[in-house]
């Protein structure tokens, strides 16, 4: 029974009325039932960690509190600005660090090893999990999981690894350089503002993501300062000119539908020979043809190689322009294959604005090619680039 002082100094019972609520708890988590990890149980009522050696860590109200919004959405990632704004409270546009302090700390209190969490997982460049249950499959038998590669105009980086290979040689990616390339890659050539950036990264300001790009594009970029590939986009955003390399079954369908182009190339539109080429690393490579090319196996017989800039197909490439050469003996550019032409027509193959390929078909007689021809060359062009750029960025897997 509650009590109360009179102004004489007399105690006196406290009445409530009949109809008053109960006081309960305003931390709703404390009435939860207690959660099964898979090293203890969280006990929200007495808030602590009971582990199966006896041993016990207490939470705080916010430690508990993150728990409890993670347990209500069992192993699924939450997204850490989900956190910040349900469980925190922070505006859309904070850039605190509160959930990662907080995560960091029940790591040391839930994990046997906080270095190799078991239970309570960052999923790079997007949130946390915690693994309700049973634990996570034995390391020691881990299901096949497909190399991630991406491929850029003079390096290659492996996504699964964390490294960059280029003409300099090998670099590593920090992990927070990865998550912000795995959040560029998941928005698909979007931008990225500099604000949301931070918020995943878990940065303290817009300094420190230029300063992050900055660091990025050295690794990533033959020349830093004149990006191709990490760009800045406006209203102080960021975007990845780049796609992770298909699967091989994948790259092998792509093949084949150049195949299928070379064919439609001779057989449709008549003429005898159409050969395609594949820019990979820094010269442009025969991949398909139709014709004196094309050997028994539907392979290219002798595959030439040409740089960008060298003979009519190199040029067509250096100026992004198709050329239309009517008379090839009267070009000092030409670059003879294994049957000599005297009419050649080149269209070079772009995806947004960069050289995957190029579209060729010789002739030999002169003065056969008509803008007509071009139009169609430059249609076919323009729907195969998918294609090329597919085997652009997954030549080397």
């Amino acid at each position: 029974m509650r009590c109360e002082r009179a102004a004489n100094g007399a105690i006196l019972p406290l009445i409530m009325p009949p109809d008053a609520p109960p006081q309960s708890d305003p931390r709703a988590w404390v009435e939860r039932p207690p959660l099964a990890l898979s090293h203890g149980t969280v006990d929200f009522a007495r808030s602590r960690f009971a582990r199966h050696d006896r041993t016990i860590e207490p939470l705080s109200p916010r430690e508990a509190e993150v728990l409890a919004f993670l347990a209500d959405r069992p192993n699924r990632t939450v997204p850490r600005d989900e956190l910040l704004t349900q469980v925190f409270g922070h505006g859309d546009t904070s850039l605190s660090r509160a959930v990662d302090t907080a995560i960091a700390r029940l790591r040391r209190k839930l994990e046997p090893d906080p270095a190799a969490p078991q239970m309570l997982f960052t999923e790079h460049g997007t949130g946390y999990r915690l693994l309700v249950g049973a634990a996570e499959p034995s390391p020691e038998a881990p299901p096949p999981a497909p190399r991630r590669v991406m491929h850029l105009r003079d390096r290659r980086v492996d996504l699964t690894a964390g490294v960059v290979e280029g003409p300099a040689g090998r670099v590593a990616l920090t992990a927070q350089e990865r998550q912000l390339v795995e959040a560029l890659l998941r928005l698909d050539g979007a931008p990225l503002e500099a604000t949301r950036a931070a918020r995943v990264l878990g940065m303290p300001g817009l300094g420190a993501v230029r300063n992050a790009v900055a660091r990025l594009r050295a690794k990533l970029e033959a020349h830093p300062a004149r990006p191709v590939h990490l760009l800045t986009a406006p209203g102080g955003a960021y975007r990845l000119e780049a796609r992770v390399a298909a699967p091989a079954a994948d790259a092998e369908a792509h093949r084949a539908a150049l195949v299928s182009l070379t064919d439609y190339v001779g057989v449709v539109l008549g003429l005898p020979d159409c050969v395609v080429y594949v820019f990979e690393g820094d010269a442009l490579h025969q991949r398909a043809a139709f014709g004196p090319k094309r050997a028994p196996d539907g392979g290219v017989r002798a595959p030439l190689i040409q740089r960008v800039g060298e003979g009519l197909v190199g040029e067509a490439a250096r100026l992004g322009q198709p050329i239309l050469c009517g008379d090839t003996a009267a070009d000092a550019r030409y670059r003879p294959d294994l049957v000599p032409a005297r009419g050649e027509l080149i269209v070079p193959v772009l995806a947004s604005g960069v050289l995957v390929g190029a579209l060729d078909a010789e002739h030999p007689a002169p003065g056969v090619f008509t803008q007509a021809h071009l139009a169609t060359f430059v249609s076919l062009a323009a729907i195969a680039a998918p294609a090329f750029a597919r085997l652009h960025r997954g030549s080397h897997d």
